[in-house]
């Protein structure tokens, strides 16, 4: 049970930190006119990560398979290869929080078109 307190205290945390900001390493988002829906995006795809994290003993391959019905909601923007891998990063964000070592190739996938 602190387990899952602890998950969910993480993921709650992503949810209130600064989203899509410039950085020495990105650019900012670069559409900037979708920065609205895509902060919502990623605030509903860890709602959904908190909702199966509370509701049961959700497996590493429940987990991964979350992550990549979580990253096709993001096909409908037409994203830029550096926004692709900011949000990519912001999944590894939510890995940590839940202490998944592996999204099982879901997010190389979505990056790159091909699991390894």
């Amino acid at each position: 049970m602190q387990e899952k307190l602890n998950k969910i205290v993480r993921l709650e945390a992503l949810k209130s930190e600064p989203k899509f900001i410039s950085n020495d390493f990105y650019t900012g988002l670069s559409c900037k006119e979708n920065e609205e829906e895509l902060i919502k995006e990623l605030n509903n795809t860890i709602d959904t990560f908190i909702e199966n994290t509370q509701d049961k003993n959700i497996s590493e391959q429940e987990y991964q398979k979350l992550i990549s019905e979580c990253l096709t909601m993001f096909n409908k923007y037409n994203l830029d290869t550096e926004d692709k891998e900011y949000i990519a990063n912001f999944f590894e964000k939510i890995m940590d929080a839940i202490e998944l070592e592996t999204s099982g190739g879901a997010l190389n996938e979505w990056l790159y078109g091909f699991k390894f």
